[in-house]
């Protein structure tokens, strides 16, 4: 009996240390830790900063922060002049911008651009295309064309009237045919340069000697 009164005791002055241990303030534990090397400053949140700083540097800090957020550090700006077909086109005024100091660099570009109008019968087999074929000649009709995965083409046209005026005939033949616009990859060249380098001078050389010539802004590569 007397051996458990012993050890109740002893554990509860460990109990009796561990809380002591735990309630240890901050402060206290960042003071038995050695000095920081010269130089070297204690990281600090925010709110640890403003609660040191005088009310004067805190309202310094926040309108900086209120002029320039964060979300305002954009990159760089550079203007790009074309377009140009053909990559000789762009030589002559590259020589010229080297003349001038500069240092423009040459991006190729692809867009897509209109290619009219088609008018097809989607395949579905070649004994499919075979019957609109047969169809076809039956009446008369030359204009067509079977390609890839027995698509049956009907035509290609330049503007949508006439395109519309062929759709036209095929209902009246009883065919119920698909009318779309056709695209093409173009290739154009642009020349690029730092915003800041597009001087007034530069601005009006490029415009004065190559009036056809487009001007944008847009991020730097």
């Amino acid at each position: 009996m007397r051996h458990i009164a012993y050890l109740l005791l002893v554990g509860n002055i460990l109990y009796l240390g561990w809380n002591l241990f735990q309630n240890q303030s901050v402060d206290d534990t960042v003071a038995v830790l050695p000095p920081l090397p010269d130089g070297v400053h204690r990281l600090v949140t925010l709110q640890e900063h403003a609660g040191n700083s005088s009310s004067a540097e805190v309202d310094r800090i926040e309108a900086l922060t209120q002029a320039e957020p964060p979300s305002s550090l954009g990159v760089a700006a550079c203007k790009a002049f074309g377009p140009f077909a053909a990559k000789a086109d762009v030589k002559p005024v590259t020589e010229r911008l080297v003349a001038m100091g500069l240092d423009p660099v040459l991006r190729a570009v692809d867009s897509q651009v209109d290619n009219g109008y088609w008018i097809y019968m989607p395949g579905k087999g070649r004994d499919a295309a075979r019957d609109i074929v047969s169809q076809l000649q039956a009446k008369g009709d030359k204009e067509y064309f079977v390609g890839k995965d027995h698509v049956v083409a009907l035509g290609t046209f330049d503007g949508i009237e006439r395109a519309q005026v062929r759709m036209d005939e095929l209902r009246k033949m009883g065919f119920e045919a698909v009318l779309e616009q056709r695209f093409k990859t173009r290739q154009a060249f642009w020349l690029e340069m730092p915003a800041s380098q597009a001087s007034s001078e530069v601005l009006s050389m490029l415009g004065d000697e190559y009036p056809g010539l487009e001007a944008h802004t847009l991020s730097c590569r």
